[in-house]
C-alpha cells in the first residue's frame, strides 16, 4: 500500500530542492517526475462510496 503521505512528502522535497539549490539539478528532475507518477497512479483507484 502507498504511503498516504507521500505527496506531501514529496512537494517538501521540492520546496526544500528549490529554496537551496541555485540551477535545476538531476535531483529535482527525479523528484518531480516522481511526483508526476505518484499523481497518475493515484488518478487510477477506483473508489466505491458507501451507501447507507
Amino acid at each position: 500500500m502507498m504511503d498516504k503521505h507521500i505527496i506531501d512528502n514529496l512537494l517538501t522535497m521540492v520546496k526544500v530542492l528549490y529554496d537551496l539549490v541555485p540551477m535545476p539539478c538531476e535531483e529535482m528532475n527525479n523528484v518531480i517526475e516522481t511526483l508526476k507518477r505518484v499523481y497518475g497512479l493515484n488518478g487510477n483507484r477506483f473508489e466505491i462510496p458507501s451507501i447507507y
